[in-house]
């Protein structure tokens, strides 16, 4: 059946605010880590301020009992593994950082500490914290364009379309300003993601990441159309983990919480994408279509260098269902026109027996100043 909705899709290719619950109540109770069976190396936190006095303190574990001072534990750098010399770890420069432990003929699994400048904001607290299953289920459509692309006004006319219509809360949209280089919403992060979906047709859609799940070239009917049955067939399958968020602004960044529910065990990753809104630029226009010179959702930066998928949820390879995992990243805002109409798009992705990359699984959309509380199906 999942194999035939994919074929359904690819035919259908051939023919043709914030999403969730802002200004949820704030739990800052942190469950007391849990620590599982193995041998495993266990940070007292995985994120922490690159301030050089928070210390972030490391223990080792073999089948539950304590052992730090039995094993050896290394920082990962590109040249090499360094032995620690303590089991505590500070720093100025913020970064992401590796460690590992040994002992005994064992070797842990490598875990990724993150150093920041700024401060976060809190987590939302979960409406149904024992529930794994039945999360809210959203799509991801990344829209290829540019000011440049005469055609491309037929893609943003579809989208406004759909927002209009009954399927705008299943759909989380990024605008992708990668046509011409003199867009003043053209970035780096922009090109590379086109490059990563290897576009070579303006204007472009693409859902949840999947170059499979693309569209190129089409007049606005078309792309609607391809919009409204690509979510009736994608929603089929059920999403195996949900989100929460909170979006804070600092000075000079702006500064994502995440948390992520897996419900079945895999293989997942997570990328955090920075959009702005009512971004001014006059829109080249061969079409007909009245569309203004407004644009929203045009992505700014992203959180990994692996723009697409990202990095490997909590640094594995492999989640268990029943795990709860958190994420931060800092955004710098250099090249943000206004930061209030900024907002951040989480997309968490899944390794799947279909198809050889991850593909996305789940999403949430969070503004500034903003959170986004787990959501669950009725």
């Amino acid at each position: 059946m999942k194999y035939l909705k994919y074929i359904c899709l690819s035919i259908i290719l051939m023919m043709t605010a914030c999403i969730g619950n802002p200004g949820e109540e704030i739990d800052d109770n942190d469950p007391e880590p849990t620590i599982p069976d193995g041998f495993v190396l266990l940070p007292s936190a995985n994120f922490f301020k690159a301030d050089g006095n928070t210390m972030i303190t490391f223990k080792v574990y073999s089948d539950k009992k304590d052992i730090t001072e039995d094993a050896r534990i290394y920082q990962d750098l590109s040249s090499g593994a360094v032995r620690m010399e303590t089991p505590e770890f500070k720093t100025t420069e913020a970064g992401t950082y590796t460690f590992f432990a040994t002992y005994k003929g064992q070797t842990s699994e490598k875990v990724l500490i993150v150093a920041t400048t700024g401060d976060f904001p809190p987590l939302p607290s979960d409406p149904q914290p024992e529930k794994f299953n039945g999360f809210k289920h959203r799509l991801v459509a990344t829209q290829f364009t540019g000011t440049g692309c005469g055609y491309c006004p037929n893609a943003i006319s579809a989208i406004a379309k759909f927002k209009e219509s009954e399927y705008a809360d299943k759909m989380l949209f990024a605008a992708s300003h990668s046509y011409n280089g003199d867009d003043p919403m053209y970035c780096d992060d922009a090109s590379s993601l086109a490059r990563r979906m290897s576009i070579t047709a303006y204007p472009s859609v693409i859902l949840n990441i999947n170059p499979k799940n693309l569209l190129s070239s089409l007049s606005a009917t078309g792309f609607y159309n391809y919009l409204v049955s690509g979510t009736e067939i994608l929603l089929e399958e059920d999403a195996h983990c949900g989100i929460s968020a909170s979006v804070s602004k600092n000075a000079n960044t702006i500064n994502l919480s995440a948390k992520v529910k897996v419900g079945e065990t895999g293989s997942y990753r997570i990328v955090a994408w920075l959009l702005e809104d009512g971004i001014k630029a006059t829109q080249a226009n061969q079409v007909g279509i009245a569309v203004g010179n407004i644009h929203n959702n045009a992505l700014r930066s992203a959180s990994m260098v692996d723009i697409a998928a990202g990095d490997y949820l909590g640094g594995k390879e492999t989640v268990a269902s029943g795990t709860e995992v958190e994420f931060r990243h800092e955004f710098n805002i250099d090249n943000v026109v206004n930061v209030d109409k900024c907002h951040v798009l989480v997309i968490v992705s899944r390794k799947t027996d279909e198809f050889r990359n991850h593909i996305a699984d789940n999403a949430i959309d969070c503004p500034v100043d903003k959170s986004v509380a787990f959501e669950y199906d009725e």
